[in-house]
C-alpha cells in the first residue's frame, strides 16, 4: 500500500490485480461527495472478479465433461 505525505493512502495490489487500502483510509474518502467514486472503484475491483469466476466456471464444467468421459 502507498503511504507517506504526496500518497492519498490508496495502492495497487499486483497479485490480486485491485485498488487497496486500509479501513481508515477508505472510509476517509467515502463522503457523500466522493460516494459515486467510491461505488465504481467498488465495482470495477467487483465486476474482473466476477470476470474470473465465470471464466474459472467454465473451466471447471469444462473438466466435468472430460472427466465424465
Amino acid at each position: 500500500m502507498l503511504s507517506g505525505k504526496d500518497n492519498s493512502g490508496f495502492g495497487w495490489d499486483e497479485h490480486k490485480h485491485m485498488v487497496v487500502a486500509e479501513d481508515v483510509v477508505w472510509n476517509s474518502y467515502i463522503s457523500p461527495v466522493n460516494s459515486e467514486i467510491a461505488v465504481s472503484l467498488i465495482m470495477t475491483n467487483l465486476l474482473l472478479y466476477m470476470q474470473k469466476i465465470e471464466q474459472l466456471e467454465k473451466m471447471l464444467k469444462q473438466l466435468q465433461i472430460l472427466l465424465k468421459k
